[in-house]
């Protein structure tokens, strides 16, 4: 017997076909991204390639009018509005109907959904050392090495900077022409998006980051990328850095650390050069410390200038102030997000920055370059 549309529905609750529909778009979701995760050169030629820098072009040209972080409101806004229907819920007492469950878990579904269409898909492109051709693989001599050249570029950085070797360098700019600065010559190592520009801005949320322990982040539906503005000037340039380079499509977190050095390190200003060589040496010498003795460690650390440990120390105390016992857990929480989005590193993935540190160091730095980089700094 043929039933028409009223009858097949009637008997069935709304709440569960909502239910039934959002949940099986959720699965398919999920089987969609377990699908291209095996075909990472479809994704880079089709989105991060193609679709994305129009994207990126389109929302940069846009919010680029507002001086201030539109996402930023938007998730301000959408607190708001998500306290003010619990609120409701709760004195209508409708808090744990399904009713409610299925309206929140119909959101996730949407967020997750845009989050993936507008940026997440960059987490399965072609992973940027295949694009350059480079091995990640080194040697312990080969990591020494490369450490103690840049111990040694940034001494001289330094001393130039200071006139010392003992006073730790002062920037002279304030935030927002040090965003000017990076955004004027900022590059990434291969031609996709050599037209664009990044949009850095201060972050409205920065104290709630602190405490959280993140320095900046990226808004995956705006595409403007938010720097903690209470950060030390040394560190709020390579971490500005660093989101312009998610901005980019760089999705894993260890690609955007080089890519912030790689934008950094030959620019014009002695200052952000010296942010981008202090920056480099800080992982590489975090690395070497965890793979040899106490005693090689200390005596690389013994030809730091003591100038530059006032620096860190500068960092170091930063953080510290700002340490709570809920920042463990919401790196957790940040660690399982950054596993489930094909970084299997989890939140040590930022570390592996060391690999493409000593490529570009086996690449670049010939006895000739480092002699003539070391005089060009002088002069």
């Amino acid at each position: 017997m043929f039933l028409g549309p009223q009858n097949v529905w009637k008997g069935v609750k709304r709440p569960r076909i909502k239910l039934v529909i959002f949940g099986g778009g959720f699965l398919l979701q999920l089987c969609f991204l377990k699908i291209i995760s095996s075909y990472p050169s479809k994704v880079e030629a089709l989105y991060s390639s193609l679709f994305y820098p129009y994207l990126f072009s389109f929302q940069s040209t846009f919010f680029n009018f507002f001086s201030f972080s539109l996402g930023d409101l938007f998730y301000a806004v959408a607190f708001i509005l998500l306290m003010i229907y619990l609120i409701r819920s709760i004195i209508f007492k409708r808090l744990f109907s399904k009713t409610i469950l299925i309206d929140l878990l119909i959101a996730l579904n949407l967020i997750y959904f845009f989050f993936y269409l507008s940026w997440g898909l960059n987490y399965y492109r072609i992973p940027l050392y295949k694009k350059l051709n480079y091995d990640l693989n080194y040697s312990e001599s080969e990591l020494e090495n490369t450490l103690i050249h840049y111990v040694e570029v940034t001494n001289i950085l330094l001393e130039k900077l200071t006139q010392s070797n003992d006073l730790p360098v002062e920037t002279p700019y304030n935030k927002p022409e040090l965003l000017s600065l990076i955004k004027k010559e900022y590059k990434v190592p291969y031609a996709d998006f050599q037209a664009l520009r990044p949009l850095g801005k201060n972050s409205l949320w920065s104290l709630t980051i602190s405490y959280a322990g993140y320095a900046g982040y990226l808004n995956p539906f705006t595409l403007e990328s938010q720097i903690n503005r209470l950060l030390p000037k040394l560190s709020f340039v390579t971490t500005a850095a660093h989101e312009m380079a998610h901005q980019f499509g760089i999705a894993a977190e260890d690609e955007a650390n080089y890519i912030a050095f790689y934008s950094l390190v030959d620019h014009s200003d002695e200052y952000l050069r010296f942010a981008a060589h202090a920056f480099a040496l800080r992982y590489l010498y975090y690395e070497y410390s965890k793979t040899n003795t106490n005693e090689s460690a200390k005596r690389i650390r013994d030809q730091i200038n003591p100038g530059l440990l006032k620096n860190f120390k500068v960092l170091s105390e930063f953080w510290n102030q700002y340490r709570n016992p809920f920042e463990p857990y919401l790196k957790k929480v940040y660690n399982r997000f950054l596993i489930a989005n094909n970084q299997k590193k989890g939140l040590k993935s930022y570390n592996a920055m060391v690999g493409y540190l000593v490529a570009y160091h086996r690449e670049n730095h010939t006895i000739e370059n480092i002699e003539q980089e070391k005089n060009l700094i002088l002069d």
